[in-house]
């Protein structure tokens, strides 16, 4: 990639943002490097040497050039860690030399400045990473899983759910569970809910009696709002994940209308279909930030219905590709489990978000998906009809 001066022009007039970085120059190798790792941290990006913050072509030497490119050339192999290869341009418009890095989306987060100062975006700026930023790093480079992480919960008959987990079991392997031969803290040892006699956070989530009372910020909050200070209903939903997912299609199936269909004798249909609300509610709890110590939202108002999850798309995925059915798996182990639950009803294999649009398209209802990668929340917003 190559930028033109009238691509350039375009880009001052719209100013710094989130992929876009201005600099008239940098002072010293550790400064330049912090740039550059801030935008590896992110989804990449391009700073712009030679250009005032307002966005005026002040314009680079030739010395001064050659000695960001050493700089450039140093940093990538020598001050950031892991090495990066990165892509130059020296662009002259109006008879002045801009120099352009292209910093591409860091593949093994978190980088770092001299392997200790990790520095992530911040709108337009940067910042010093928190340990919690660090832990979603890890997780996006898929060498950390929040859901792995051990909690301070004992399971003992306090905590575990026995009666879910024997239903569970029985459903998914058609056979009893036999405790009194079979050791279930080795179990749930194998199976990753557990790290010795302790709960790890996926085994507390789906099979702890009460979850909240450790992670009180791991359920659902719902409204139906009458307006913008006043609300029809509200309910806040905590439990098992299996418990959140049932009570969220309940807060739906209260407060939702119903159309009735041509044929009298016909069963009324909800306005937004039930199935892309179970959906979405599922993509939510499965594929959520459990890094971000944040609930998911349920708001429903007058003209919509939306359903915030914590966390931007993970790793490349785009708009654009999860609606071509791509997917990837934030919290594996959690989503094995629910997937074998059969009220869960969860399709799996990056259909979920295909068929919402189908079915939206079929009942001509408009829904749309945004990754706010700066407040790090996916949304989805169905469209509610006058009725």
């Amino acid at each position: 990639m190559n930028l033109t001066c009238e691509e350039l022009y375009r880009i001052l007039s719209e100013g710094e943002d989130y992929k876009n970085q201005f600099k008239l120059n940098f002072e010293s190798i550790d400064k330049l490097s912090r740039e550059i790792v801030a935008f590896l941290n992110a989804d990449g990006g391009i700073i712009y040497i030679g250009i005032t913050n307002a966005g005026e072509i002040e314009g680079l030497t030739q010395e001064q050039i050659d000695k960001l490119n050493q700089w450039i050339s140093n940093a990538s192999k020598n001050n950031i860690y892991p090495s990066v290869a990165l892509k130059t341009q020296t662009l002259n418009c109006e008879g002045k030399n801009i120099l352009i890095i292209y910093v591409p989306r860091g593949e093994n987060k978190p980088y770092a400045v001299k392997n200790k100062e990790v520095w992530i975006k911040s709108g337009s700026d940067k910042r010093l990473a928190t340990v919690e930023d660090i832990a979603r790093l890890l997780q996006e480079s898929g060498r950390l899983r929040a859901e792995e992480n051990k909690t301070r919960v004992k399971i003992d008959e306090d905590t575990f759910d026995k009666n879910y987990f024997s239903l569970w079991y029985s459903n998914y392997y058609f056979s009893e569970f036999d405790f009194k031969n079979e050791d279930i803290i080795k179990l749930f040892n194998n199976w990753k809910l557990a790290k010795g006699e302790f709960f790890t956070l996926a085994g507390l989530l789906l099979f702890g009696k009460s979850p909240e009372q450790t992670y009180p910020q791991f359920i659902v909050k719902a409204v139906y709002w009458q307006d913008i200070d006043n609300f029809i209903d509200k309910d806040e939903i905590s439990g098992s994940l299996i418990t959140q997912f049932k009570k969220s299609m309940d807060f739906f199936s209260r407060n939702l209308k119903r159309i009735q269909r041509d044929n009298v004798n016909a069963p009324s249909i909800w306005e937004i279909p039930q199935e892309t609300l179970k959906e979405a509610i599922s993509n939510a709890i499965i594929h959520r930030d459990y890094f971000i110590q944040s609930p998911i939202y349920i708001e429903i108002w007058k003209d919509r219905v939306e359903i915030k999850s914590p966390g931007k798309l993970p790793n490349t995925l785009t708009i654009e590709s999860i609606k071509a059915g791509i997917h990837n798996e934030r919290n594996p182990i959690i989503l094995s489990f629910l997937e074998k639950d059969k009220d869960f009803r969860y399709s799996g294999m990056g259909k979920g978000i295909p068929r919402i649009l189908k079915i939206c398209k079929e009942n001509n209802i408009n829904v749309e998906f945004i990754n706010d990668e700066y407040s790090l929340q996916f949304t989805v917003k169905f469209e509610r009809k006058k009725i």
